[in-house]
């Protein structure tokens, strides 16, 4: 399982994405809301969620495209989905911190693994960097 915004889909996206793929047998990725992207990011993305989920669909690297939780750290795609790992971004340091803390109120009742995947050219693709 992998979370992200995916506006304006990038090479570094899919970098992320085919990384996240060999982690285990299928590949969930969650599009994080408008709402929530607001919050956390102080902006709206550029692409509406259906949008974004459809752009992450046509790749063909996910088995399953779902959008995120409308509640900030609720987290029940985990505990619907059940991933066995979830694949952090490099530039995801808030959201590992965060899944640490709420996880262990959804009482999954396994191990949950995480895995970092490295950057792919930062500089280059970060969606921040295009947005200027």
């Amino acid at each position: 399982m992998v979370f992200g915004t995916f506006d304006r889909l990038h090479p570094g996206h899919l970098f992320f994405l085919e990384k996240a793929r060999r982690l285990g047998d299928k590949l969930i990725v969650v599009i994080a809301r408008d709402r929530i992207v607001k919050i956390l990011k102080d902006r709206v993305p550029q692409q509406s969620e259906t949008s974004r989920r459809a752009a992450v669909r046509r790749t063909g690297l996910a088995d399953c495209v779902v959008l995120g939780d409308a509640k900030l750290e609720a987290y029940g795609v985990v505990k619907k989905f059940r991933p066995v790992v979830i694949a952090l971004g490099y530039d995801q340091q808030a959201l590992a911190k965060n899944l640490r803390l709420c996880l262990p109120r959804l009482c999954l009742g396994y191990s949950l693994r995480f895995r970092r995947i490295a950057s792919y050219k930062p500089r280059t693709f970060k969606s921040s960097l295009l947005a200027c």
